[in-house]
Parts: C-alpha cells; structure tokens; sequence
C-alpha cells in the first residue's frame, strides 16, 4: 500500500500535475479500496486506480502475490485491439505499469435494467468472454491472469477457510470442499479458454449505459478460465433473491454455439452450482459487515440448498 492517506493525495496531485489536469477536487470514491479517486477539473472527470499490491497466503500455506492493476492494464490494452465489439469501455487516458492507470469518467448514474437489456447484455458478454479463445491472448497473458491462486473453486475455498469458517465452523468448509470436488469432477476444461470478467456478482456494478450505450468496466479481477466459463453470464442471469433466469443463459450457450464452441462439453447444472456457492459466500461476508439480518437468507439457501445434492437437484429441476 501507499501509507498514510496524505501520501496517497499528494501522489494523486503529483500524478495530476504530470499529466497537466488542473484538479478542482479530489474524492476517494470507494467504501473498500482506498485507492481509487475521482478527480474533477473545469471540463472533465476522470477516474484514477492506484496500484495495490497483495502478498497473502492461500488455504495451501503458499506465499501469493497479486498485483491487480497490471492485470487491468492487460486487459484493457487487448480490448483496444479487439474490433467490433459490442460494448465499450472507459478511455484509458494514462497508464503506468506498477503505478496507475487514469480514465475517463463514465458515470454510476445510468444502471441497466435487466429485462430491457438483456439482450445487449447477452451480445456483450458472448464477444468479451470469446475473446479469451483467442491464442495471443492465451500465452501472452498465462502467467498474469491464468494463475492458480485466481482459479474459480481455489478463491471459494480460500474465502470459506479464512472467513466463512470463523463466522460458522470448519464443519462448512468441508461441506462446500466436497460440493467444490464433486462439481470440478462433472466438468471436464474446454480446449480453448475464455475470458472471465468475475466481478459482476449479484450487484452487477461494473456494467452501466451511457447515452444507450453498454459499457463494462473494472478489470482487475479477470482470469482466463477453461472450466467454469459461464461464471459472468451466470451472474447476469442471477439477482438479489434468489432467482435465476434460465432463458438468459440458454440464450447465451445458442450464441457461442453459433461461434463455433462446443456446448456439450458444458455442464450447465454444475457450473450453476458453482456460482451460486460462490455468490452465497461473497454475499454473507459482505452483509456480515454490513447488514447481518440480510445474510440469513443466503446462508440458508447455500446450507439448505446447495450443499446438499438431493435439496439442490430438486431446486434446479423447478427452474429447467
């Protein structure tokens, strides 16, 4: 991290000043990360993302270093070079590795609005998750976004060690170890990889519409995954009580088959499952900060529901 919050703005000022934007104010525009600014001049806002660098040890007692920034800096640099895509994404107006990156500022005003935008939603998230399938994409970025503490079932499992399993008990953990196990045996990898945003989750901040227009945004936490590839589309088809909406990702699977991927080596059923464990636990942790008699409703249907194979069949068949 930065040190002291002084440090950070006058880091901020000395970034500004660099680039020649005369600042009429600054403002930390995030409840959790710190490092993240909005900054006003006379004629533009921008958005700018301090480096944050992570070391942390996994489930496996192995020593982890992230470094979140780099991995947006990668994305956003392939995404330029990527024509015809059917949603956009913030101006990049400056951007130093290991330091920063400023943007345009685009707006959190203008949410969208499931049942009138899904089918945009849909056309967006086909050609951003496909452009993972690309071969440069694979060995240029391997070992900066496909790495393993990034792995999909190895962040669910690390969440419930560290943090579910204080607040409820070990006995938990090994509930959704077994799920996890079962789950990752019932779907083989696909040849080719996609790209996976995997911050959407339930909220669905990062995506916002500017003068009708889609745009997706936040890229630090994406990873090139060749198991549990629906994870994005899963949580566009997902809301805040409970729902799934089926017809979403059915439309979703008919578009990459009409790209040339093979469906059939995609187990719908467990890659449900999968994101749904992980959503319920990112939703519990969350709402244990925040609003606790919120949380119970997804613990019990993570308990209830998804940890126990016989209660979840039965709840799938009612939404097939």
């Amino acid at each position: 991290g930065w040190g002291m919050n002084n440090r950070k703005l006058n880091y901020v000022y000395y970034i500004a000043n660099k680039l020649n934007i005369p600042v009429k104010t600054i403002n930390n525009i995030h409840d959790r990360n710190k490092s993240i600014f909005l900054i006003e001049s006379d004629e533009n806002k921008y958005i700018l993302k301090l480096c944050r660098n992570f070391s942390r040890k996994n489930i496996f007692n192995k020593k982890v270093n992230e470094n979140y920034l780099n991995i947006e800096i990668l994305v956003y640099e392939y995404l330029f070079k990527e024509k015809g895509k059917s949603f956009k994404v913030p101006r990049v107006v400056s951007w130093e590795k290991n330091k920063y990156i400023l943007l345009e500022y685009i707006g959190f005003e203008n949410k969208f609005e499931i049942d009138k935008n899904s089918s945009d939603l849909i056309e967006a998230f086909v050609d951003f998750n496909t452009i993972g399938s690309n071969i440069n994409i694979y060995n240029d970025y391997k070992g900066k976004i496909y790495n393993y503490y990034s792995r999909h079932v190895v962040k669910i499992l690390t969440n419930t060690f560290f943090k579910l399993g204080r607040i409820y008990g070990i006995n938990t953990f090994f509930k959704i170890l077994r799920v996890v196990i079962h789950c990752t045996n019932k779907q083989k990898k696909l040849s080719k990889p996609f790209l996976i945003h995997r911050d959407i989750g339930l909220w669905k901040n990062n995506i916002h519409f500017k003068k009708d227009e889609l745009y997706l945004i936040d890229f630090e936490s994406c990873i090139l995954e060749r198991k549990w590839i629906l994870k994005d589309i899963i949580d566009i088809a997902s809301g805040l009580n409970l729902e799934v909406d089926l017809d979403i990702i059915d439309n979703y699977l008919e578009k990459i088959k009409n790209k040339g991927f093979n469906i059939n080596q995609i187990n719908l059923k467990v890659q449900l499952r999968i994101s749904l464990v992980h959503n319920m636990i990112l939703t519990i942790l969350l709402y244990e900060k925040l609003d606790q008699s919120k949380k119970e409703k997804y613990y019990n249907f993570l308990v209830d529901i998804l940890l126990e194979d016989k209660k979840y069949d039965e709840w799938y068949a009612t939404i097939r």
